[in-house]
């Protein structure tokens, strides 16, 4: 069996001693146990197999995307699973409080070929620019490399993790449906941090079909 076969099916536990009222449950859905470490395995896998059968990804293909996150090293993960070459633009630094090191490292180890961008050598003096604008504009420098890759090299696919439906489609096909089994559809409120906001519009989707006056 493939390590991608692990993917998926992750533990909900429940919090105990977290809120005073008895009439609150909160739940966790345990997303570092999959096995590249986090929830952007389940969509780098459903992006990347979508890409195969679409014919856009091929035998002897590249990877490409921009990241800032951990869908850099997810995407390097599975796609060293699966042969493919990637090729990753990943920040230099983009904040004091966020060090991209370590993600630079994981995506080495799986052979893939990063880019550290150092937005100085692009835009000049950033120190004008918040940590939001700082972000965004390293995502729209490296999303027109990417593009600009794949539009000249006939074996590069882009992932486009941003605009990329399949992003959506992983969490609303089976992080969405596991939620609902493990909580036999009864959710009040989904609560998730927002990157490219696949995860929360993904399960959302799920869970409302159960209860469409959900909180999220």
């Amino acid at each position: 069996m493939s390590i991608l076969g692990q993917i998926g099916n992750t533990p909900l536990l429940k919090l105990e001693h977290v809120v005073d009222s008895h009439d609150i449950e909160i739940f966790v859905k345990c997303e570092f146990m999959n096995p590249g470490g986090s929830i952007k395995d389940r969509m780098a896998l459903c992006m990347i197999e979508a890409a195969e059968k679409s014919l856009k990804l091929q035998a002897g293909g590249t990877i490409v995307d921009q990241s800032t996150g951990n869908t850099g090293p997810a995407l390097a993960f599975v796609g060293a699973v699966k042969g493919y070459k990637v090729r990753l633009f990943l920040p230099a630094q983009l904040s004091s409080a966020y060090n991209p090191a370590d993600r630079i490292r994981i995506a080495k180890l799986y052979g893939c070929e990063v880019t550290p961008v150092d937005l100085e050598d692009t835009l000049g003096n950033i120190d004008q620019l918040d940590d939001v604008d700082r972000a965004a504009a390293f995502v729209a420098i490296r999303m027109k490399q990417c593009y600009d890759m794949q539009k000249s090299d006939s074996s590069a696919w882009w992932s486009n993790q941003l605009c990329n439906p399949d992003n959506t489609k992983a969490h609303r096909e089976h992080t969405g449906q596991e939620i609902m089994e493990q909580m036999d559809g009864k959710v009040d409120a989904w609560v998730a941090s927002v990157g490219t906001g696949g995860t929360l519009l993904g399960v959302a989707e799920t869970l409302r079909q159960s209860n469409p006056d959900l909180t999220e």
